[in-house]
């Protein structure tokens, strides 16, 4: 009885298998990764300048609402604290020195009021960068060329599928 060692590769057609690879191509193109060439390419600088403005915008709303606060007349210091916390220009060697000497001595209610306020301007403007870099990195996938992805994507596959045909042509059959 002969065996053969790959399966049944009698059918090859090429035109079978370009297609399978320019649908992983045109797959692939929004699955790969933004690279730091396609970055500088397409003006990343003025990507970073709008994300900052964006940033500073998301922080200023908070500012306002903490100040509206302040203004209705609170008791808490922690707001009083964060205010002058937050408020440009200070760098971040300024804000650690901050930290570390004007809210440790603060009463355990406004250290907790303080924190609560840092910590949701912080997670606003995580969110903030994070749907930018999405955005971004959207936008370039988006620009990348169709066509080049498909036809490398059809080439590696054709290849590969020429390949295995050929090699399934030289292996030889056993004999039990």
């Amino acid at each position: 009885m002969s065996i053969s060692v790959t399966k049944n590769q009698e059918n090859f057609n090429p035109l079978k298998w370009a297609a399978y690879g320019a649908t992983a191509g045109y797959i692939a193109k929004d699955l790969v990764p933004v690279t730091n060439a396609e970055k500088e390419h397409y003006q990343f600088e003025q990507f970073i300048t709008d994300r900052k403005t964006s940033v500073r915008s998301a922080v200023d709303k908070e500012l306002a609402a903490v100040k509206d606060v302040i203004k209705k007349g609170t008791t808490d210091a922690g707001y009083d604290t964060y205010v002058k916390f937050i408020e440009p220009p200070k760098t971040a060697e300024e804000r650690a020195k901050y930290l570390s000497e004007v809210v440790s001595k603060l009463p355990d209610e406004a250290k907790e009021t303080f924190y609560k306020l840092k910590n949701q301007v912080d997670e606003k403007v995580r969110a903030v960068k994070k749907s930018h870099n999405f955005m971004y990195d959207a936008a370039i996938k988006k620009m990348r060329p169709v066509a080049s992805y498909m036809l490398i994507g059809s080439m590696i596959t054709t290849g590969a599928a020429f390949v295995t045909h050929v090699l399934s042509k030289m292996t030889p059959k056993y004999q039990d």
